[in-house]
């Protein structure tokens, strides 16, 4: 088996291998009070999306009901009113958070 050529500083040229990185994967410490302040972002932009996005539907299939194309008129009040609960406990812990920026 032969040696790879010698480079230009005598050592053996070694081949770079473009499919892994150099460098070692990223591993710093994260303060836990970073993780805290995403995970609470994450979860009022979660409660905001889904909130909204059950109000709509809840609304139309509130509509469905009312022109006789369904019949699960409990099912849409509770969607509307748990979409509502949703948006205000989001927006109540957001402007609470922001009372405490400032």
């Amino acid at each position: 088996m032969e040696s790879p050529p010698p480079s230009d500083t005598g050592r053996p040229a070694m081949p770079i291998r473009h499919n892994q990185p150099n460098t070692p994967p990223n591993t710093h410490y994260i303060p836990p009070e970073q993780v805290a302040r995403k995970i609470e972002a994450s979860a009022l932009l979660v409660g905001l999306l889904f909130g909204s996005l059950a109000v709509t539907l809840g609304i139309a299939g509130w509509e469905a009901v009312a022109d006789n194309e369904a019949t699960n008129r409990k099912s849409a009040i509770a969607a509307v009113v748990l979409g509502v609960v949703a948006i205000v406990i989001s927006l109540v812990a957001l402007v609470f958070r922001i009372w405490l920026i400032v």
